[in-house]
C-alpha cells in the first residue's frame, strides 16, 4: 500500500510538471496506460518504479533543453549581454563614403549622401539597420568574418 501511495503522488507530481512545460497528450496517455497495466494488471511494482525514472529521466531532459534554448534565444535575439547602445558605441564606425557602395547584407547600394558603418578595418561598409540586425545574430563582419 506504501508503494502505491508514492507512485500516485508521484503520478500526482508528474502531471503538475507537465502542465509547467507542456509535455505532449499523446505522451501522457501512453505512460498513463502502461502504469495502469502494470500496476493493476500485472501487479508488478518495481516495473511501474523503472518505469517512473524514465519518465522522470525524459522530463528532466526536456526542461533542460527547453531551458538551454529558451537562454540561447534570449541572449542573441534580445541583446541580453550585449546591449545595443554597446554595439553602436564601441564597434560600429561611422565612415563618410566617397563613392558608390553595395551593402554586403542586404545588397542595395549604398549612396554618397547616407553613412556607411563599419566593423573592421578592411573597409567593408554596410547600413547601420542592416548591421545591426547582423550583430544581433553573428558579432562578426559579415564579409570577412573578422569577429568583434
Amino acid at each position: 500500500m506504501i508503494i502505491l501511495d508514492f507512485l500516485l503522488d508521484m503520478i500526482d507530481i508528474i502531471i503538475r510538471i507537465r502542465e509547467e512545460i507542456g509535455i505532449s497528450f499523446y505522451f501522457d496517455l501512453f505512460v498513463y496506460l502502461i502504469w495502469i497495466y502494470c500496476l493493476f494488471i500485472q501487479q508488478n511494482y518495481i516495473i511501474c518504479c523503472i518505469i517512473f525514472i524514465g519518465v522522470s529521466f525524459y522530463i528532466f531532459l526536456f526542461y533542460l533543453f527547453s531551458f538551454y534554448f529558451s537562454l540561447e534565444n534570449l541572449i542573441f535575439t534580445e541583446n541580453f549581454l550585449i546591449g545595443d547602445n554597446f554595439l553602436l558605441e564601441y564597434y560600429i564606425q561611422e565612415k563618410e563614403l566617397s563613392n558608390t557602395l553595395e551593402c554586403s547584407i542586404c545588397l542595395e547600394k549604398l549612396e554618397t549622401d547616407t553613412k556607411g558603418y563599419s566593423i573592421c578595418d578592411n573597409n567593408h561598409y554596410f547600413h547601420a539597420s542592416c548591421l545591426k540586425k547582423w550583430i544581433e545574430k553573428n558579432p562578426s563582419c559579415p564579409l570577412c568574418r573578422t569577429s568583434i
